[in-house]
Formats: structure tokens, sequence, C-alpha cells
């Protein structure tokens, strides 16, 4: 494991980091300087530990939010104040230069955004005094309160999404891969855990179709076709669904697997079960009813994780067998390095990360935040 300490570096700078990749940490800093907003966008290097200044942005109005997207070759950055414009800015990873930068008017309020890569944007909106009676009539046709347009930056576009149901999709649960020499978005629509799901079904009478939860395939470049040419139907295909008997939850992609989470209401039992990518027989890998589970979805490896009295024993199931006890007030488990180290962390007034070292039994306790990636961690 490396551990990067830039806190002296970036000592009472107001830090974000947004992407560890290929030597390189790219991060914002937030300033007030003369009663003026603003975030500048940094690279910096590990070889020569410098620091290159990316882009800076100055806020015309207060209360800004960035919401930050890392592409294979771009930084894209989205600055909104719940009102009906925001501010995209996009930067070049690798020349550090800032390609794009556009104050985008909306129809309605901003709500919420997901980038589906480097170029195309989703934006969601909600109803505001200007455009009411449009929102109302899609509140009739949709039974949902919000639209969703995208945006094509490399276009200078916006799309109206008919299919406003994948859009729903993509914005609340989407994680992307490839395959077959193109990309695709892995979706996965549910009511929330499965104990909330089971309620559900204990109190109410509700067919299959009203709670049918999925785990659905789309290709990226399908979706993104489909809604330029104003198709009202661009569904994913489901491969692998359950109803009111039982509920599916993707926890992340395994290889050419799907790694999901099952439970059957009927026999009271869950476990962890795989399917192919784009459909198949499901494998039951690993039965966990009544266990607690730490999913390091990056890596697609399962621990169980069981407490006694002041350690914890994490013990690896799936795609990895550590066997290794820890002390207890280390904080939330976020990560094992190296089948070695347990990376633990504490937010409140202040931000804590711990280090275990199982080999050595030592404990290393930061004041910091920290961001991984591998089995680097940065401290800031």
């Amino acid at each position: 494991m490396t551990v990067i300490d830039l806190r002296d570096d970036m000592y009472k700078r107001r830090i974000d980091v947004i992407e560890i990749e290929d030597g390189v940490i790219y991060y914002a800093e937030e300033l007030n300087t003369r009663g003026s907003d603003s975030v500048c966008v940094y690279g910096y290097s590990f070889d020569d530990s410098a620091e290159q200044l990316m882009s800076c942005f100055v806020f015309d109005d207060a209360g800004y939010i960035q919401h930050y997207y890392t592409g294979k070759d771009s930084i894209i950055i989205l600055f909104e104040n719940s009102g009906s414009t925001v501010w995209i800015v996009k930067i070049d990873k690798k020349s550090g230069d800032e390609v794009y930068r556009k104050r985008i008017p909306l129809i309605g309020a901003f709500c919420d955004c997901v980038a589906i890569d480097d170029d195309n944007i989703l934006i969601y909106t909600k109803a505001d005094k200007e455009h009411k009676d449009m929102f109302n009539r899609c509140l009739e046709a949709t039974n949902c309160s919000l639209i969703a347009n995208l945006y094509d930056i490399s276009r200078n576009e916006r799309h109206f999404v008919k299919d406003f149901d994948t859009a729903m999709l993509i914005r609340n649960n989407m994680q992307t891969f490839t395959a077959k020499g193109e990309e695709w978005m892995l979706l996965n629509d549910s009511f929330g855990s499965a104990l909330e799901k089971q309620r559900i079904v204990e109190k109410l009478n509700i067919s299959d179709d009203e709670l049918e939860e999925s785990i659905r395939v789309i290709s990226k470049k399908a979706f993104l076709s489909g809604v330029r040419q104003k198709e009202e139907d661009t569904k994913p295909k489901k491969i692998v669904t359950a109803g009111s008997k039982g509920s599916v939850q993707l926890e992340c992609i395994c290889g050419d697997d799907v790694l999901m989470r099952a439970r059957s209401f009927i026999h009271n039992a869950e476990s962890y079960c795989s399917i192919p990518l784009f459909g198949g027989s499901i494998t039951n890998v690993l039965d966990i009813t009544g266990e607690t589970f730490f999913t390091d979805s990056d890596e697609g490896k399962i621990y169980s994780v069981s407490s006694n009295g002041d350690e914890v024993e994490l013990v690896g199931r799936v795609n990895t067998d550590v066997q290794i006890t820890y002390p207890e007030n280390i904080g939330k488990i976020v990560k094992c390095i190296d089948d070695r180290y347990v990376i633990g962390e504490s937010k409140g007034d202040r931000d804590f990360v711990t280090v275990y070292d199982s080999e050595l039994d030592l404990k290393d306790v930061y004041q910091a935040s920290g961001k991984i990636k591998g089995n680097i961690l940065v401290l800031y």
C-alpha cells in the first residue's frame, strides 16, 4: 500500500479530491476572495510533487454547488444553485486545458444530474413558476414530477428524454462496463433495501407488476441514439427480475458477471448470486442470512464482518480468502488493501482516517479526509 499525505501541502485549503489516476490526483479547491466565490481545479503529480492549475471558475451568484464527473479523457464539472441555469465546464486530463465552458438555460429548476460519458449529461429538473403547467402535464402522463433532458456537449444539443422510466433508472443506480466492443449501462430499479420492500409486501396487497424490481442492461450507444431520435421506448433488457415474493439489489460487476444480493420473502433467506452480464442462469454464490457483510464494489470482493467485544473479524468470502482481526474503534471499514491493511473512517466535526496493519499489529490514525484508488490512499 502507498500512502500519499498531502495535508501539509493543502493545510487550511478547502479541498475536494475528484479522482486518482495514472500518478495524478485531480482535486478542486473552493476559494473566497474579496467577497467572490470560486472553484479552481488542479492536477497533482505524484512524481513531481507539484500541482498544475487546470481551470478556475468564479461564480456570478452565491450558493453554487458543484457536481464532478471523471470520464476517460475529461473531467466535467456542473455548477448549479437549484435555479433555472447551470454552468458546465470540461477539462482535458492530458493537456490540463479547459476545452468547454458554457452557461445553459434549463426548462424548470435544477434537481439532479448524471453524466453518461465525457460528452453527454442527463439533467433532471422540477417545476418552476414559468413552466408549472408543462410539468403538470408531464406529471399526468408519467406519474413523475420531474423531466429529463440530455445535453450533448460536443454537439451543443439538447434532447428531451421521452422514455422517462429509463432516465430515472440511470439516475437511481447505474454502473458501466465495456463488452462486445462497446460501452454498456447496467441499471437497477429497486424499492430501497430488501427489508423495506418486504414490509411493503406484508402491509399492502399490491400486484407483482407494481412491485417488480429488476437489473437491466442497455448499450450506451442505443440509449443515446434513441433519445436523439425522440424515441419513446429505449427500454433496457431485463436480465433478472423479482416481484412480490423477493428482491434483487445490484452489488457490482465482477468479471463477466453481475453480482447481486437476492432475498426470498417466502423462505426468509438472503444470498449473494451472480448472473451473466447479458442474462442467463443464476448462480448462488453465498448464503448470507443473519450475517453482516462488507462489499468492495471496485474489486468485486465480499467480506463477512463480525464483532467480538473490542475486535472485529474480517473474513474474505468471495474473490478473497483473507482473515483479519482488527480493533473495533477504527471507525467504519471502507477498504482492505493488499489483504493486509484495513482502512476505516470516522466522520463528524472532524474527519479521521485509520490504517490498521494486520501483520505488524499497528494502528495509525490521521486527522484527515481520505480517497482510495487501488492500493493508493491519499490523505488531505
